[in-house]
């Protein structure tokens, strides 16, 4: 797994282990940004349903090294439907509970991700949402994460050399002379 895979990792991992111990969700997976209502509509999202996203990066720690942490602030939205014998928003409420306990100091198996931490919920309610019968709320949290440094390019020096007499043998000539830069 290379730091190019690492950002888009980190969600499907999250979303994978999620759907592993709520099996009951119609959907699990992994989205990029924040979630409202148009775009619930959009994915035309079956609810039971949570959607993990990254929201935002920060760096937290500079150490000198070949590595750089930040901290990742993800979001688990939690969309839910009035269903016979359950409320939507105790439906929200329950999956919520299992998300509170399950998250706190999880590395989700990924040596480079350290344990999530800040843990909270907040539910998400808008006139839209009420409209159309459904509850969003969020599980948000800290996941920190190593990333490699990337190395600076290496400037290769460029050598020209420019030769009085095109037919000359190369060796030993000591017909060309460098051009340019410190020659």
């Amino acid at each position: 797994m290379s730091d190019l895979t690492r950002l888009s990792d980190l969600s499907k991992s999250i979303s994978d282990q999620i759907h592993e111990a709520l099996p009951v969700l119609k959907e699990c997976t992994s989205f990029a940004g924040r979630l409202d209502v148009e775009e619930l509509k959009r994915r035309s999202i079956q609810a039971p349903a949570i959607l993990v996203s990254r929201l935002r990066l920060v760096e937290s720690k500079a150490y000198s090294g070949p590595t750089v942490t930040f901290d990742v602030s993800m979001a688990a939205f939690i969309v839910t439907k009035d269903r016979p014998g359950l409320t939507r928003d105790d439906a929200a409420a329950n999956i919520a509970s299992v998300l509170l306990s399950m998250i706190p100091e999880r590395r989700w198996g990924l040596s480079w991700a350290g344990e999530a931490d800040k843990v909270s919920e907040e539910p998400l309610i808008s006139s839209g949402t009420r409209r159309d019968g459904v509850a969003i709320s969020a599980v948000l949290w800290r996941q920190p994460i190593t990333l490699t440094r990337q190395e600076d390019p290496v400037e290769t020096p460029i050598q020209l050399y420019l030769g009085t007499d095109p037919f000359a043998p190369s060796e030993g000539s000591g017909d060309y002379a460098p051009v340019g830069g410190d020659a």
